[in-house]
């Protein structure tokens, strides 16, 4: 479990993964030096990753699955074998009617298609069912909002691919890694992220964090989606909504604290005025978690 002034670190950490260690202290009542001292001990216990995550656009990853799977046989087994697809970036075994929930993400319109294709051929899987996704609403580890283009070029992808190992690699490293000078590097690293090119933020392991249920909700609705989406996006304990088409309106992701909480925020969900159905399923085993990299040095 997090102590609490972690806690409060990790959460500025979240929103800029690369503030400075004096500010990250003044935010939160720390000194400078007590300020590093706690993060550095937060990454040496694995309980975060400082990491940029590339926009869709950059990644080229835009398009969104969310799909339920019926097995024969071992859901384990099926969940392992949807993980190596390079398509899949989210699988787990889940209760409820469907024992497999992934996510996809592909290029196209083509390569979905081509990647449902070579998912229902896998050993295992009986049949599924698919949210295409059209609207993202949240999500804890990229900001939902207006950005301003920004275009990039091979510099940038080596600046990002960087990050991506390294959300806070030093300028100076990272002018080593372009071949550029520092100022430079500075200014490019700035103007990527001010564009919302890329979001260098934590990647929080649950274990440390005490939240340990985590639900999957699918909500149809009788109101407009996009609305309803958003009020369930305000809802503390939720990480992830977005609208879509296909066997739901909207889906949802929340991480709690166990099962009362859990229970609560389904309650509130059910509550929300033009929510016709709730149906929910909680995550026993992550079997992959991931996202598209651009990685233009290879894996190092």
């Amino acid at each position: 479990m997090l102590e609490e002034i972690d806690g409060l670190l990790v959460q500025q950490l979240q929103r800029d993964g690369r503030a400075s260690y004096e500010g990250l202290g003044r935010a939160v009542g720390l000194t400078r030096t007590a300020a590093r001292a706690r993060v550095a001990r937060l990454l040496q216990r694995g309980a975060i990753k400082v990491v940029a995550l590339p926009d869709a656009a950059i990644t080229g990853h835009s398009v969104v699955a969310h799909l339920s799977a019926d097995v024969t046989g071992s859901a384990l087994a099926a969940a392992h074998a949807i993980a190596k697809l390079p398509a899949a970036v989210f699988v787990s075994v889940a209760s409820g009617q469907f024992p497999v929930i992934a996510d996809l993400r592909s290029p196209d319109e083509a390569a979905l298609a081509a990647d449902l294709d070579q998912l229902r051929a896998l050993p295992g899987i009986r049949g599924i069912e698919i949210v295409r996704a059209l609207t993202l609403v949240r999500d804890a580890y990229r900001p939902v909002g207006l950005r301003v283009p920004v275009s990039t070029d091979a510099i940038d992808q080596l600046l990002i691919s960087g990050l991506e190992r390294d959300g806070r690699m030093s300028y100076a490293n990272l002018a080593a890694l372009a071949g550029l000078s520092a100022a430079a590097t500075r200014s490019r690293v700035l103007r990527l992220i001010r564009g919302g090119a890329v979001h260098v933020t934590v990647l929080v392991d649950a274990a440390h964090t005490g939240r340990l249920a985590r639900v999957g909700l699918g909500i149809t609705v009788s109101r407009p989606a996009r609305a309803i989406a958003e009020l369930i996006a305000a809802l503390p304990d939720v990480t992830y909504v977005l609208t879509g088409t296909g066997r739901f309106d909207v889906i949802a992701a929340a991480d709690t604290s166990g099962e009362t909480s859990l229970l609560r925020t389904i309650e509130q969900v059910r509550a929300l005025h033009g929510v016709s159905r709730v149906h929910s399923w909680r995550h026993l085993q992550i079997v992959k978690e991931s996202y598209p990299r651009m990685n233009p040095l290879g894996d190092q």
